[in-house]
């Protein structure tokens, strides 16, 4: 068994700035097969700098704002902030449920 430590961005606040979740990410083989298994953390993207929960904060801080804005304050990427936004978007926006349409016949 092996370990090694992960960290990912988790939190932001005003005094502080980014706040981190660092855990230790355990590795074991299988003594009759020999391959190594990974222990993964739900919520937790194996890929990604930052929880999903914080993923999904800074698409929401987004919203009324530019994404430039967001990367000035949060001090990220923009590429980062801009992925995120476009990920999470569809699940920010309202949903409805049409009761009426319209046709416009000219």
């Amino acid at each position: 068994m092996s370990s090694k430590r992960k960290q990912w961005i988790h939190g932001y606040t005003n005094n502080i700035g980014l706040f981190w979740v660092k855990l230790f990410i355990e590795r074991r083989r299988c003594q009759a097969c020999s391959l190594t298994f990974t222990v993964f953390y739900p919520r937790l993207p194996s890929h990604s700098i930052a929880t999903e929960s914080f993923q999904y904060w800074v698409a929401q801080l987004c919203i009324g704002k530019t994404i430039q804005e967001v990367v000035r304050l949060l001090q990220l990427t923009y590429t980062t902030v801009e992925c995120w936004f476009y990920q999470h978007a569809t699940a920010l926006l309202p949903t409805s449920n049409p009761t009426v349409v319209c046709v416009d016949e000219l």
